[in-house]
């Protein structure tokens, strides 16, 4: 029995092979990744002055950092945060402009903002609660779903933010 077990596998391996169809990348569904060839860019010339000096012009000297906590400008944002569960959940939300919310819910928990704020305007914390066995998160901004993420399992958690 576990020799046929083994040989399904193995014959669903060379199938996928075969036929050129795979996971993204690293085999994790639902992710995926694009990689872009670098162009390449003109060798620094050894005469200039200005070369490698902190005088020399950077192109992203006059952009913002967008690791930074405080990326972007401070404009007004409308922010949508949707929780849904098949059962009871509980969530946390937290907006940039230091309101907080802690709520219990069952089913679906939604709210909708705007705000003035830098990027990012909100995080979400929110955790499933038996019997629910299923739980999605999704943070639009500015009419742009940003962040998006499921469990399927009890006392599941999820974070998302945008």
């Amino acid at each position: 029995m576990a020799a046929v077990v083994v040989m399904a596998g193995i014959v669903a391996m060379l199938v996928a092979l075969l036929s050129g169809s795979s996971a993204p990348n690293n085999g994790t569904p639902g992710q995926t990744r694009e990689n872009r060839a670098i162009e390449p860019v003109a060798p620094i010339d050894p005469n200039d002055a200005n070369a490698g000096s902190s005088n020399s012009t950077d192109p992203l000297d006059d952009q913002d950092d967008p690791f930074a906590a405080s990326f972007g400008k401070k404009a007004k944002h409308r922010v949508v945060v949707r929780v849904t569960a098949n059962g009871p959940g509980g969530v946390l939300v937290r907006h940039n402009d230091g309101r907080e919310v802690k709520k219990l819910f069952r089913g679906t928990y939604s709210s909708t903002r705007t705000f003035k704020s830098r990027f990012p305007t909100v995080g979400v914390v929110a955790q499933i609660i038996p019997p629910s066995s299923a739980g999605t998160c999704t943070v639009i901004v500015d009419g742009e779903r940003v962040s998006r993420t499921t469990t399927n399992k009890a006392w599941g958690t999820m974070t998302c933010g945008g």
